[in-house]
């Protein structure tokens, strides 16, 4: 493994990291009060950047590690499934559990892309929201140990 890869993910993680953060009170606040529409807004981009950040990170596991990366229309699922299994260089990155939460993430950026925000449902979003942390603390965890053990 490159030293590039290792910094390349810690970098995003810390990116991750802070943008949980920064809208960290306003999901807390959502638990108690549905957003209003400016809200919504801002909490789909936190949904978008958050998937983008993780999918950042497991395309440039698929570019140093794997030798045929995804490449159909199909390439974002495949390429998170692709991750919850080993491949001839690398033992599996995340668990196939976290691969579905993930996945959940991925089909929301999705519609974020082709979907005016005045047009999202909290109640679709609302439990991605909630979870957006402890989502993030597991894949963290999942990932450290993957460096570990792609090191040795």
């Amino acid at each position: 493994m490159s030293c590039e890869l290792q910094e390349q993910i810690e970098f995003q993680l810390e990116q991750l990291n802070r943008l949980l953060q920064i809208y960290h009170s306003l999901v807390e606040s959502s638990r108690s009060k549905p957003p209003d529409d400016i809200e919504m807004a801002s909490l789909g981009a936190l949904l978008h950047s958050f998937y983008s950040g993780v999918e950042n990170i497991f395309a440039r596991i698929a570019r140093e590690l794997d030798t045929e990366r995804p490449h159909a229309d199909s390439w974002h699922a495949d390429l998170l499934e692709a991750m919850t299994v080993p491949s001839e260089h690398r033992p599996a990155v995340i668990t196939p559990e976290l691969g579905r939460q993930l996945r959940g993430y991925l089909q929301f950026r999705h519609v974020f892309r082709s979907a005016y925000v005045f047009t999202l449902r909290w109640d679709k979003m609302a439990p991605l929201a909630e979870q957006c942390e402890p989502v993030f603390r597991s894949l963290e965890s999942q990932l450290r140990a993957f460096l570990q053990a792609i090191e040795k």
